[in-house]
């Protein structure tokens, strides 16, 4: 007997260890096929394939929403802390992020999401090298 659902289990155990919400729509891209379902091997043999693909799906939908509504500057925190989770600098965790493009959003993300979402990483670009240019070398 299951104690979690595919959605808790996924939500609770895996995303839990990825970093940031941009980490986590990262991750969650990276686990879409070119076909665009879901390649989840832990989830489709706990749950079965229909309730991982569900789980994965809404789960990537919500993610990029809550990245779509959540105030700028704590995206920029969030880029920090995912860019030195991958051993990059914000400004190259980004550059990799805008050459995922379309990838990263989940499939049929909602209308107008995909040029929010664009604005937001060229938005975060801009503020990042702001912030960069504001913090004085160390001499």
């Amino acid at each position: 007997m299951r104690l979690n659902s595919a959605l808790e289990d996924l939500t609770n155990t895996t995303l839990r260890a990825v970093a940031g919400m941009l980490g986590r729509l990262q991750y969650l891209s990276s686990l879409r096929s070119a076909g665009g379902r879901y390649l989840h091997w832990g989830l489709e043999r706990l749950y079965g394939e229909q309730a991982a693909q569900e789980a994965l799906t809404h789960v990537h939908h919500s993610v990029l929403a809550k990245i779509l509504a959540t105030p700028l500057r704590e995206l920029l925190d969030d880029l920090e802390e995912c860019s030195t989770q991958a051993g990059l600098t914000p400004r190259n965790y980004l550059k990799n992020l805008r050459n995922c493009g379309l990838d990263l959003l989940p499939a049929n993300p909602g209308s107008g999401s995909e040029q929010h979402f664009n604005s937001v990483l060229y938005a975060l670009s801009n503020l990042q090298q702001g912030r960069r240019a504001a913090i004085p070398p160390i001499s």
